[in-house]
């Protein structure tokens, strides 16, 4: 651990991935951890490896899935460099098991209507992060407007939190992509509030939340969304 071979060695491994979406950076993390095999040391000193380099080159997809499921000493985040501390904290707070953040969405008017207060009478809400100019996010829609129809009587509330800034574009969206499902913007981009409190950094991202408001799951797609439903809520 002490050479600065094994760090190149697991550079080297990322690097020559031949990654086709940013899901494949999480199977291979999962992939070096377990060459650790029983060696704690080992194991210790490449989970705070990866957080390094996917908190400094990304992909995001990657990070929060090494904090949600192999970073229980949060301690270790203090030994982080300064550049990537903040980050690590704001995914952190969003982590599997954790109590969602709160937010007011926009509403009718002036009005604005608490996220709490949609966990607390379903149970089970999917936030369904996206963009109006997103390829990939129109193309888990049709699927998502299944799940909805399938689920909704089962207790499922799916919420899209659009990072749009025009409102005739995500208008337009919500019509022809027939989102039957409740819909909210700040018209704000990246700049959105609920962007920032739930340390999203690509579209479509997804949160599963039960009805007392803690996180999950947080499906890579509508396909992994629905399996996990399909579960929760037979």
């Amino acid at each position: 651990m002490h050479s600065a071979v094994y760090t190149q060695a697991v550079l080297t491994y990322l690097r020559n991935l031949e990654a086709v979406s940013e899901q494949a950076f999480v199977f291979a993390t999962d992939t070096l951890i377990r060459t650790t095999g029983p060696c704690a040391a080992c194991r210790s000193f490449l989970i705070s490896h990866l957080v390094e380099v996917f908190g400094t080159y990304g992909p995001d997809l990657a990070l929060q899935h090494v904090l949600d499921n192999y970073l229980s000493d949060t301690a270790a985040v203090g030994r982080l460099p300064e550049v990537i501390r903040e980050k690590v904290r704001a995914a952190l707070r969003v982590r599997l098991g954790q109590t969602a953040p709160e937010l007011e969405l926009p509403s009718s008017g002036n009005d604005t209507i608490a996220l709490t207060t949609i966990f607390a009478a379903n149970r089970f809400t999917l936030l369904f992060f996206y963009s109006s100019s997103c390829d990939h996010c129109h193309e888990q829609m049709p699927g998502l407007r299944e799940t909805y129809a399938f689920y909704r009587p089962k207790g499922l509330q799916i919420v899209g939190l659009s990072l749009d800034e025009d409102p005739a574009s995500f208008a337009e969206t919500v019509r022809d992509e027939s989102l039957i499902f409740p819909c909210f913007s700040e018209f704000k981009g990246w700049a959105s509030t609920a962007a920032k409190v739930f340390a999203v950094q690509g579209t479509p991202a997804f949160f599963l939340i039960d009805d007392h408001g803690k996180i999950v799951a947080k499906p890579f797609d509508h396909s992994e969304a629905r399996a996990l439903l399909s579960g929760l809520l037979p």
